[in-house]
């Protein structure tokens, strides 16, 4: 028997309402001001390693640091402005290399080569106001910690008063997002968290446009954590959950199919080179992410285009047999098991109820369908998970997946000799088949 199944409504309905749909771009202005938030990994690696020591472009950032964690209140006052180059934390010897210079060169790499950047007349800056080890209920506006969204919004005063005294037109195009550690090691409710998010973005997007009078929107640029499996190992007291808690990474995913142009897609974050600790990421492995963020902003914020992740959007059952249509960014998709290394099922598993399906064969059939075959009938209301699985972190030995688009046959990013291929990596997901 044969018979087709639909995925839950609201992503199939996001899949026909924004497939290929261009909503509002954003023009440039002379200073363009973009806000670096959330926990540790926003901040930098931890190998102590630099590699962006020159501003390639004209991008800047504050005088005294990128990071305004151990500001004094009273320094944005006197905050001028320098190149955008990576150092080692001072206070923090552990925090290298950023995002941000990746972001910047891809960014502005990218815009260049379409014609829409002008260096001598525009400029980017970055301003990274966020705090390891927190929780998003610590950089939302109004919380009680402090030096996170009150340094978020005198970094604005003080960008715009320095845009000002040269002269140059002012706008925010969006902020970045890189962080769930926290919240998915204290199992804070998907629900809680993607309602908190929206309250971030809403209130960010009011903040920037009471003080600067622009009406653009300021979107969210977001990536997908994947440090569950890793805070789940360093957990020593009595688990709250008898699984690592995968759930903050499926209400990141889910954000960025139910509200795409607020929550923009730019990567999952398990096909990169974690350190030592399996949680931060070495130097080269932040500035790729930050490429990943640089062509997301240029594509999703910029041009206006409509970025969401891989996805699925239909299912057919046959018997034992399970085809996936996948919405994909840049066909074809592709099981890669050279950047990633091979997990069982390429990352895909089966469940009903709490017992697993044993999988047989996971091929791609189409430039945008895989098949699972399984030993048993495949059913109504199955659970398919991808990359929800593996050991610690990253691309090596955590939770991951093989499963990629193509888009890296023409977006590609070099650091120092070496050439990335920016492909689309299938995210984190759990779905009930229907």
């Amino acid at each position: 028997m044969k018979y087709i199944l639909r995925i839950k409504p609201v992503s199939m309905v996001a899949c026909l309402l924004f497939a290929g749909t261009i909503h509002a771009q954003f023009n440039l202005a002379g200073f363009n001001h973009i806000i670096g938030y959330g926990q540790s990994l926003s901040l930098g690696s931890v190998d102590t390693c630099i590699i962006s020591d020159i501003q390639k472009y004209n991008s800047q950032m504050f005088s005294k640091e990128l990071r305004s964690l151990d500001f004094a209140s009273t320094d944005f006052a006197n905050l001028t402005l320098s190149p955008l180059t990576e150092k080692v934390w001072a206070n923090h010897v552990n925090y290298a290399e950023t995002p941000y210079s990746g972001m910047s060169e891809m960014l502005i790499e990218s815009l260049v080569k379409d014609n829409k950047f002008n260096e001598t007349t525009q400029r980017f800056f970055f301003h990274a106001p966020g705090k390891g080890g927190t929780s998003i209920t610590g950089l939302n506006k109004g919380t009680t910690t402090v030096k996170t969204y009150d340094y978020l919004v005198r970094g604005l005063n003080r960008a715009k008063q320095l845009a000002t005294s040269e002269g140059l037109t002012y706008k925010v195009p969006c902020f970045t997002w890189i962080h769930g550690e926290q919240d998915l090691s204290t199992f804070m409710a998907p629900s809680t968290y993607k309602s908190l998010m929206k309250d971030l973005q809403k209130d960010i997007q009011d903040t920037v446009q009471s003080i600067n009078g622009q009406t653009d929107r300021v979107p969210c640029v977001m990536s997908q954590t994947a440090s569950f499996n890793r805070y789940h190992i360093l957990r020593s007291t009595t688990y709250l959950d008898s699984l690592p808690n995968y759930k903050i990474s499926v209400a990141q995913y889910q954000l960025a199919l139910e509200e795409p142009t607020k929550f923009i897609w730019s990567t999952t974050m398990y096909p990169f080179i974690y350190g030592k600790d399996n949680v931060h990421l070495t130097a080269e492995s932040s500035k790729l992410v930050g490429a990943y963020f640089g062509y997301a902003i240029k594509r999703g914020v910029i041009d206006g285009d409509t970025l969401r992740p891989i996805h699925p959007v239909k299912y057919t059952i046959n018997g034992n047999e399970l085809i996936i249509k996948f919405y994909v960014p840049s066909k074809p998709l592709v099981l890669d098991t050279k950047q990633i290394r091979f997990i069982d099922h390429f990352g895909f598993n089966l469940f009903r109820g709490n017992d697993r399906l044993d999988i047989k064969t996971v091929e791609l059939v189409s430039e945008d369908e895989l098949k699972i075959v399984c030993d048993e009938p495949v059913s109504s209301g199955d659970i398919i998970t991808y990359a929800i699985n593996g050991y610690t972190t990253g691309a090596l030995n955590g939770a991951r997946g093989n499963l990629r688009d193509s888009q890296g046959e023409n977006v590609q990013f070099t650091i120092d000799c070496t050439t990335h291929k920016l492909h689309n990596w299938c995210p984190i997901f759990k779905e009930t088949i229907k």
